[in-house]
């Protein structure tokens, strides 16, 4: 994914323990169209929805976040080199496996961490990298 803007949430007022994300995301690729015998590009829009567990001590800065969802995309695209069906949305699952810093009275926060999706019985694996502000 080149682009997606998200919100992140614990469901206490705390920086650790269960929350979620809800975004908008850009994503673009190429595929093959056999029918003009030329590779074409595709952009789609998604809307990622995650669950996550934030672990960490109290006051520290470093925490460690797992999170499942779904990312909703705008048209069936061609992730796995398996088919293209342009004319349907589709689901794709997601899991998040990051590294967190994220100070305990806010401010500029990151993560960076393995974030793979899942399709059609496959796992693709994918890197994710994130900067936020945290209030």
């Amino acid at each position: 994914m080149l682009f997606s803007a998200n919100i992140d949430r614990r469901f206490k007022k705390t920086n650790l323990g269960w929350g979620g994300r809800v975004g908008l995301g850009f994503v673009s690729g190429n595929y093959y169209d056999w029918e003009k015998n030329t590779y074409d590009q595709m952009s789609i829009v998604t809307v990622p929805v995650q669950v996550n567990y934030v672990f960490g001590k109290g006051e520290s800065p470093h925490t460690f976040e797992v999170g499942a969802g779904a990312t909703f995309l705008g048209k069936r695209i061609d992730v796995f080199d398996n088919f293209m069906d342009s004319g349907r949305t589709s689901v794709m699952g997601t899991a998040a496996f990051m590294y967190r810093r994220q100070p305990k009275n806010g401010g500029f926060t990151w993560r960076i961490g393995f974030t793979p999706f899942i399709y059609d019985g496959y796992i693709q694996a994918s890197a994710g990298v994130s900067v936020g502000y945290a209030f």
